[in-house]
């Protein structure tokens, strides 16, 4: 009957064991998770601002755009009409807007 004693002992032990080493699993599980999850996150932040992407990059979108722009502005300068046959149109809308 002497031996109930030390087999009480061990179960609490075993069972204390068990309730503290379920929340460092369960907080073990949580960081390799967001840790993983950080780690890919910062490989597609890698990705996307390497060279050869440069979808972030500003200067390499002026340095596609500006010369479309500029055509198009040359465009629409070259075939402009006279500052007197533009202005017209609009003078007469003024004049009829207040007289209305």
């Amino acid at each position: 009957m002497t031996q109930t004693r030390p087999q009480r002992r061990i179960y609490f032990r075993f069972v204390a064991a068990l309730l503290l080493l379920a929340p460092a699993v369960l907080f073990t599980w949580r960081t390799m998770d967001g840790l993983t999850k950080r780690r890919l996150l910062r490989m597609d932040q890698a990705e996307i601002g390497h060279v050869r992407y440069s979808m972030l990059n500003a200067d390499r979108w002026v340095d596609q755009i500006l010369p479309i722009l500029n055509g198009k502005i040359d465009a629409r300068i070259l075939r402009r009409r006279p500052a007197r046959a533009c202005a017209q149109p609009w003078s007469r809308r003024f004049t009829g807007c207040l007289t209305r």
